[in-house]
């Protein structure tokens, strides 16, 4: 399941929308991620394994565009240590690394 994730950028914040989805905003003045709306929107209630494609506006500063690049790493490696078989599971306490 191949999903585009559309970056763009507010005064205040760095919006990161999910195709057919929901969005998560990384707030510019703390940069701290959310982890439980990280999951929710990224990987909850999923039936298999997604890929995910980072597409950044071309209204992004310089200066956030290496957070992005983070939060692109982030997402990869999140999907890379979750098991095959996680995505199978549709237990409602189906978490990661339980």
């Amino acid at each position: 399941m191949k999903r585009q994730i559309s970056v763009s950028e507010t005064d205040d914040s760095i919006v990161f929308v999910l195709d057919g989805g929901g969005s998560f905003c990384l707030d510019k003045s703390s940069l701290t991620i959310d982890s439980k709306r990280l999951y929710e929107t990224f990987f909850k209630g999923l039936n298999e394994k997604p890929e995910y494609e980072v597409v950044s506006s071309e209204s992004v500063t310089k200066e956030y565009s290496y957070y992005i690049a983070q939060f692109e790493s982030l997402i990869e490696q999140t999907l890379d240590k979750i098991e095959e078989s996680w995505f199978q599971d549709s237990a409602p306490d189906n978490v990661p690394g339980k």
